[in-house]
């Protein structure tokens, strides 16, 4: 009896838990093609760096501490640059205001030359990918798992999915998975759940799949 007490309270718990994202979720349904897409629809244009913030600073919403005081960066293209710093720095936060995440509340992130507020969220997120800490581990098959970074050109190309696995390296690990790449992976509902060093060269991946012209790991 106490331990089917013990697994009632904890089952009421996660019910509760994952109640408070209801709301989230449904003002998000909400939201119109339009209104993520936003208002600009030019090319994405061509220069000679890749990213060039341009004395940053931000803050992040409804806090007062400056997190990035009058930050400047230039990345060429082609040129591959870690960022490195102490605890708080404010390093993963210059790269989700590279990855267009978030806006400067002073300065100009550029991306190809042109303001990252001109672009729309559909321009960023078809050139820019990243991974960061927490990434997404889905309860999927492997093939879905990597396929999502890039649906609409995986969903049913087997063999691009498995050149992608074989470009980062996590390709003899998933041939050692119960089904391979048909393994639903996962612990509600997966057969194998990989260890979180193979759950990130899956997101690495995963990122890969649309082959971006910025890669934020």
């Amino acid at each position: 009896l106490r331990i089917l007490l013990e697994k009632s309270t904890r089952l009421l718990s996660m019910i509760h838990e994952h109640s408070l994202y209801i709301g989230s979720v449904k003002k998000f349904l909400q939201f119109s093609v339009e209104t993520i897409i936003g208002e600009y629809q030019q090319p994405v244009l061509s220069a000679e760096e890749a990213v060039d913030v341009r004395n940053v600073s931000f803050s992040y919403p409804g806090s007062d501490a400056i997190v990035l005081n009058s930050v400047s960066l230039t990345i060429k293209h082609g040129e591959t640059v870690a960022i490195v710093g102490e605890n708080a720095a404010g390093k993963t936060s210059l790269a989700k205001l590279i990855a267009g995440l978030y806006k400067p509340d002073e300065g100009a992130v550029l991306l190809h030359g042109r303001n990252i507020r001109h672009y729309s969220q559909e321009q960023l997120s078809e050139n820019v990918s990243f991974v960061f800490q927490n990434f997404g581990r889905y309860e999927a098959s492997v093939t879905d798992n990597i396929a999502v970074g890039n649906w609409m050109d995986l969903a049913d190309n087997d063999e691009k999915v498995r050149e992608i696995a074989e470009r980062v390296k996590i390709a003899e690990a998933i041939e050692r998975y119960p089904g391979k790449y048909a393994t639903t992976l996962g612990k509600l509902f997966g057969e194998y759940d990989p260890s979180g060093g193979q759950w990130q060269y899956i997101a690495i991946a995963r990122a890969f799949a649309k082959q971006p012209s910025l890669l934020i790991l």
